[in-house]
């Protein structure tokens, strides 16, 4: 009896032109997910979408992830490379002896199939990387929805800025002054690395409410990578993972400077934010909010180091001077600080190909970043300078609790 569909053993013509608008019909479902959809959504939609949906979307990847002790997507990427090579080996022998039992002219039929499978897939795989974080590159920007325009510098007199400066100068020393050191005088953090992680997300929630950030209240079990040593090598300090929802962090030096900040960072993004510069904005403003010494260090630190450069600069152009903060005694304990994480990135430089390898990890980031309409890819993790002094002037002058 010979198959429907089939004419002497040959695919009938309708059968071939069915195969081929299916075809066209998957290749069209990979364009309309990844472009014709997101063109659709504007910033009401997004910002809709991440208040109301994105929390439940979101949930099913963040109840995996928070089950697991270790990094999901550590296991993944490494069993999953052994799987893939594994699979492609077998997919080559299997072709090779597809052809030599069913001759070659099988072999487009099969070819089809595997073509089939792989877009079906990237359909699959599309539709979830956007609903777990490309729609949230469109949602309105941490500062807008702080109330915070970005001026000009300039329209800020120069006393103003060093004010916001010193302010940041102030809450960093004095919070490193509350913190125990170790035998070589660098500063530690508080508590577990699991407690930093609870703390941070109660932290956040707390921020969100307050500022109405609309962030997901779901925990995010941040993960510490088994493998961060060779991690480092990429210069890469965390990673979300928008197909799971899972934020992972690199343990492999706990700088007391960066860690608490770079937490924050990767729970923010699975808490519905992708902008990098939003994340760093959110992170860096909730740290001063916390409780805890270590985490308003971290804080106050990003602030002081992102203004200090423009207020520099600022100084230079308009005739003015700004302190010496490193020369003063009480910035000694940051110093410590800093010289021990310079020291520790000189390590991971000077180690084989790390050079070669920062590129790639660069390059990567850059290009994805891109992709998601960022311009100006990893530059987007740039946080204008006067975010964090309008933020000053419209939160904290004149607040004694701030």
């Amino acid at each position: 009896m010979r198959p429907i569909g089939k004419k002497n053993g040959k695919l009938s013509l309708e059968v071939k032109i069915s195969c081929v608008v299916f075809l066209a019909f998957l290749i069209f479902m990979i364009y309309a997910v990844n472009f014709l959809i997101p063109e659709v959504i504007d910033r009401n939609l997004a910002d809709l979408y991440c208040k109301y949906v994105f929390e439940w979307v979101a949930l099913p990847g963040n109840i995996l992830t928070g089950i697991a002790i270790g990094s999901v997507t550590e296991m993944i990427v490494f069993t999953g490379t052994v799987i893939g090579v594994i699979l492609i080996f077998t997919a080559i022998v299997r072709t090779i002896l597809y052809i030599a039992g069913k001759g070659n002219r099988r072999f487009p039929q099969h070819v089809l199939n595997v073509i089939v499978i792989i877009l079906v897939v990237a359909i699959w795989l599309s539709g979830i990387y956007h609903l777990m974080h490309g729609i949230n590159f469109k949602r309105t920007p941490a500062y807008v929805r702080l109330g915070i325009g970005l001026q000009n510098e300039a329209e800020r007199p120069f006393d103003e800025y060093l004010t916001v400066l010193n302010w940041a100068y102030m809450g960093m020393v004095q919070n490193r002054k509350k913190l125990g050191e170790d035998y070589a005088g660098v500063a530690h953090l508080s508590s577990s690395y699991e407690q930093c992680v609870t703390d941070a997300n109660i932290l956040l929630d707390s921020f969100s409410y307050t500022y109405g950030m609309d962030m997901s209240s779901t925990f995010i079990r941040a993960k510490a990578v088994s493998l961060s040593n060779l991690w480092s090598s990429t210069h890469i300090v965390g990673f979300y993972d928008a197909f799971l929802g899972e934020s992972n962090i690199n343990t492999d030096y706990l700088d007391i400077l960066d860690f608490p900040h770079t937490l924050c960072h990767e729970i923010i993004h699975a808490k519905g934010y992708a902008r990098e510069s939003d994340a760093n904005i959110i992170a860096a403003l909730a740290l001063i909010h916390s409780d805890r010494a270590d985490f308003k260090y971290a804080g106050y630190y990003y602030i002081f180091q992102n203004l200090y450069p423009t207020v520099s600069d600022y100084a230079v152009a308009t005739g003015n001077t700004i302190p010496n903060y490193y020369a003063d005694e009480l910035c000694s304990g940051v110093i410590t600080d800093m010289r021990a994480s310079f020291d520790y990135w000189d390590y991971i430089d000077n180690r084989f190909m790390a050079d070669k390898i920062e590129e790639i990890s660069e390059e990567v980031n850059n290009g994805f970043l891109e992709a998601n309409g960022q311009e100006g890819g990893t530059e987007t993790y740039h946080v204008p300078p006067n975010v964090f002094v309008e933020f000053y002037y419209m939160y904290v002058a004149g607040n004694t609790d701030g």
